[in-house]
């Protein structure tokens, strides 16, 4: 469990510099892992959707729900 955590903590810290594809790699990596780590699975949409539609340059982290 202590890889996956590791993983999951480095994926976060990656996306949080948005750099995406590195962090889905290894949000994917922390599932090859855990496959039911259902937090990687959240973050790996959220890189997906940033990806598409990045965030705006003032961008601190925070997800926001929408309808």
């Amino acid at each position: 469990m202590d890889a996956v955590i590791d993983a999951f903590n480095t994926g976060l810290n990656l996306y949080r510099t948005r750099d995406w594809k590195g962090a889905m790699s290894t949000f994917s990596g922390a599932l090859k892992l855990y496959a039911d780590n259902e937090l990687c699975r959240l973050y790996l949409e959220r890189c997906l959707r940033y990806m598409a539609n990045p965030p705006p340059e003032d961008w601190d982290g925070v997800w926001f729900m929408t309808v």
